[in-house]
């Protein structure tokens, strides 16, 4: 795990919401992928919330959105303030 970055994971009814904090690059973004797919399966959403990030570098930004394309949207909901830049690639056309 990244010192600068970590993710705090709760369930409510069937989703699960991973909030992270600090500054999202390329090992966040691994560190995510890993998380969202070790516990997506027992999950019918997860959500992703980006409100306490305090940045996101470009490399991981592109690591995350390439990995999780197709499922962003889906099953994979991306709330706050970075939503966008972590949301799927059709959005930036």
């Amino acid at each position: 795990m990244a010192k600068n970055f970590q993710i705090r994971q709760h369930r409510n009814s069937d989703n699960l919401h991973l909030k992270l904090f600090g500054v999202f690059d390329a090992t966040s973004a691994l560190e995510l992928i890993h998380t969202i797919e070790a516990n997506a399966g027992d999950s019918g959403k997860v959500f992703v919330h980006t409100c306490s990030l305090s940045d996101i570098k470009p490399f991981g930004q592109c690591l995350f959105r390439k990995r999780m394309a197709g499922k962003i949207g889906k099953n994979l909901v991306i709330t706050g303030r970075f939503s966008e830049q972590m949301g799927p690639l059709e959005k930036m056309r």
